[in-house]
């Protein structure tokens, strides 16, 4: 037999309850195993510390006669009512363990020690539900109130989202008027922006019709024209510009002029300002020279920053 076979057949082993053949594999298991043997003796000394108690009778297994006898010689009487020592040592002894029915007869005896055990337990039993019932109990309120606290936590976050999303509403639809008012507040800037610098042009040009010998020339091919307002002993130089071709990007206008020396001198890329009539455009650039030093002035598109002039000529006049 193994040791799972063996220990739950220990306790009826121990008072020869179980029939021969199962005795004897016991037997022969518990002189190869010490673990069962040492279970075996935890079980015979319970049994005969019950048999002692009750004052039943009781005949030790092979072995163990000289112990009970030794336990029976220190008590002269069990309990209250029971049989003395020496009414025990000289009862008869029980049948042989050879015979089942003597020793279920022997164990019947042990019926009421056991189901007092055994009501002992359930009642232990019985408490520890009880306390782990309660345990429980507490646990579930308190899972409870943490998922009322989260359910609440969880509708504020809702709420909270609700109300930043219909910020977010409220602020972009606010950013997209802002949006458009900045639009038109540029478009305004723009406007008044050429409108200072049409301005300034103006007063130029009323500045350089007041010098003395001021001229005004005008230069034009098959498309375009130029208008050059001077005088001989200023810098500055006035142009009106008529139906030039559009600038692609990248590109601007370019004035170049030749000095008296035949030396060709940049002007500089113009920058003009749209005026109230059709196609036409204005501007002031500024020279090193007086313009009586300057004999030809014409105008290209070029890159910006250029140093020779390489684009189409627009028009060209001979201040000379």
């Amino acid at each position: 037999m193994k040791c799972k076979q063996v220990e739950p057949e220990i306790e009826a082993y121990t008072i020869g309850a179980l029939p021969l053949e199962e005795m004897q594999a016991i037997k022969d298991h518990l002189e190869n195993c010490a673990s069962c043997a040492a279970l075996l003796r935890e079980y015979n000394l319970t049994v005969e510390s019950l048999a002692l108690e009750a004052g039943l009778d009781f005949e030790p297994l092979e072995g163990h006669t000289a112990r009970f006898q030794a336990k029976l010689s220190q008590r002269t009487q069990l309990r209250p009512g029971s049989a003395t020592v020496e009414e025990l040592t000289h009862r008869p002894k029980l049948p042989n363990s050879s015979q089942p029915s003597a020793r279920q007869g022997s164990w019947g005896r042990f019926v009421p020690a056991g189901l007092a055990l055994t009501l002992v337990l359930l009642l232990g039993l019985g408490l520890w539900s009880l306390s782990l019932q309660s345990q429980l109990e507490q646990e579930r309120n308190q899972n409870r109130a943490v998922a009322a606290q989260l359910s609440l936590n969880l509708n504020q976050v809702k709420e909270l989202n609700e109300q930043l999303s219909n910020e977010k509403d409220r602020l972009v639809s606010q950013a997209t008027v802002l949006n458009g008012e900045n639009g038109s507040l540029k478009q305004q800037v723009s406007q008044l922006r050429v409108a200072e610098e049409a301005d300034k042009v103006a007063q130029n040009v009323s500045l350089l019709l007041t010098r003395p010998g001021a001229t005004t020339r005008t230069a034009t091919n098959d498309k375009f024209g130029v208008t050059v307002l001077m005088a001989p002993q200023e810098r500055d130089v006035a142009l009106f510009a008529h139906s030039w071709p559009e600038l692609k990007p990248g590109e601007v206008y370019h004035v170049w002029l030749y000095h008296t020396t035949g030396q060709l001198i940049s002007g500089g890329s113009l920058k003009l300002t749209p005026l109230p009539a059709q196609n036409l455009a204005e501007a002031i650039i500024g020279v090193p020279e007086p313009m009586a030093n300057y004999t030809t002035l014409f105008v290209t598109i070029e890159k910006p920053g250029a140093q020779q002039p390489n684009g189409l000529e627009i028009v060209r006049d001979k201040l000379a």
